[in-house]
């Protein structure tokens, strides 16, 4: 799908000053401020850019942000293989980012979800996207909402993530059975949309 190619990277500039994961993650276990600030501004563009394709509203992401880091502070001492920081810190964001679905459910259950859509996937396209590339995700964000939550994580960390399946299925907690599953249920349901709206423009 040419649409990935242009969303926002999710691997930006990074100071070649800063430690390598495994220094600063032994540094704030330790109980060093500084190191955990550096871990903080490493990974938070990567964090904030995942919970965006998974969420797509401003407000539970800036949440998800919030949580991610908290919960990768306190159990820092817990991440055994510590070159693996980035996946574990993918992995707390999509607990958190189902943690959110869950709550939107129960406020649309009760009609209480006034949310909107405000960081829709072609809202996140690098400035150079052309536009064929800008209707390409129009169509993806109309059809996230026909996903379920469990197929939207395993097909974004697939398609807009570039993860193998072993590393979804890490990140995800689910087989690779399940993974590829869900991944194939989710290009089904986006090639029947498109091929439907393709259909109803030729009318």
């Amino acid at each position: 799908m040419k649409a990935t190619k242009h969303l926002s990277s999710s691997s930006p500039y990074v100071s070649p000053s800063l430690p390598a994961d495994e220094e600063l993650v032994s540094r704030a276990i330790n109980g060093d401020g500084w190191a955990e600030e550096a871990i903080f501004r490493k990974h938070v563009h990567f964090v904030t850019s995942l919970a965006a394709k998974l969420l797509r509203r401003q407000a539970e992401v800036e949440d998800v942000v919030q949580d991610t880091f908290l919960l990768a502070y306190r159990d820092l001492n817990k991440l055994n293989n510590t070159h693996l920081l980035r996946h574990w810190l993918a992995r707390i964001t999509v607990r958190s980012a189902q943690s959110q679905y869950r709550r939107r459910r129960i406020k649309q259950v009760l009609g209480l979800d006034t949310g909107i859509d405000d960081e829709r996937l072609c809202d996140q396209l690098r400035t150079d996207a052309p536009q064929e590339i800008l209707v390409e995700l129009s169509l993806l964000d109309s059809v996230f909402d026909s996903l379920s939550v469990s197929e939207r994580i395993c097909w974004v960390l697939r398609k807009l993530e570039g993860y193998q399946l072993n590393e979804i299925c890490a990140i995800s907690g689910c087989s690779l059975a399940t993974a590829k599953r869900r991944i194939n249920s989710a290009n089904q349901k986006i090639r029947e949309y498109i091929a439907t709206k393709e259909a109803d423009e030729c009318i």
